[in-house]
């Protein structure tokens, strides 16, 4: 019996990890882009999975106007214990965007407080989630 049950466990558990996260669209306006020109307020987005690929797109605030960049990647958020919650998950994560650079960051969703940042095309980029009030 026991054997039974730990097998029923083992395949629930195992179905839970490959169960592909689902798709969220998350918009920000808590970014902060540097490049040449120096640092710029800017609005960050993504949508995709929270494990699987992804579209981000930044709004940089510019003395000139806006200058819109795009680029697709692949999010990992380690672990994936939330499932649907993603970046609702009161869990501390790890999370990794890679496109031609690697954003990286995490945190424990607690309002969520979360963070990414690195390279971004020709600039820096650093986004940061914001506290529920």
């Amino acid at each position: 019996m026991h054997a039974r049950v730990a097998v029923a466990a083992g395949l629930l558990l195992l179905g839970l990890l490959v169960v592909p996260s689902p798709a969220h669209s998350i918009p920000l306006s808590n970014a902060t882009f540097v490049d040449a020109r120096g640092p710029h307020d800017a609005t960050f987005s993504w949508s995709g999975a929270c494990n699987g690929p992804v579209h981000l797109t930044l709004v940089v605030d510019t003395p000139t106007g806006s200058d819109t960049r795009e680029a697709d990647g692949t999010s990992i958020m380690v672990p994936d214990l939330c499932g649907i919650a993603c970046l609702d998950c009161p869990y501390p994560f790890v999370w990794v965007i890679e496109t031609e650079g690697l954003l990286a960051g995490g945190g424990e969703v607690l309002g969520p407080l979360w963070g990414l940042q690195g390279p971004f095309q020709d600039g820096f980029l650093q986004v940061r989630g914001t506290p529920l009030l």
